[in-house]
Parts: structure tokens; sequence; C-alpha cells
């Protein structure tokens, strides 16, 4: 899975795990982050920041 194929799941979701926390974690790592991805995991910090997400366990 994708980068920001697991952003755009996360974001359907409205929940991650916490793999899915240290895979995105992982990625912020490499120099191929796109504008777009980031964009998307900001969504993703903001839901979770205001309690619109919440990281579960798998």
């Amino acid at each position: 899975m994708s980068f920001q194929t697991l952003l755009e799941t996360a974001l359907r979701q409205n929940f991650i795990t916490p793999e899915t926390q240290a895979i995105i974690a992982q990625c912020l790592w490499t120099d191929e982050v796109t504008q777009q991805q980031l964009n998307l995991l900001q969504v993703v910090v903001e839901k979770l920041e205001s309690g619109k997400m919440q990281v579960v366990a798998s």
C-alpha cells in the first residue's frame, strides 16, 4: 500500500492503528513525500488533534 493510499484510507475510516502511525512516521523520513501527501497528512493530524480521528489498537 502506498503512503498516499494509507493516508486516504485513514481519512475514510477516521482511525489509524499504531502500525499505521509507525509507517506514517517512517515515510516522513524519505525525500519522496509529495506536497499532496503532506496536505493529506496535515488533515490526518488535524483530525487526530481535534478528536475526530482516533488511534486504535489493531
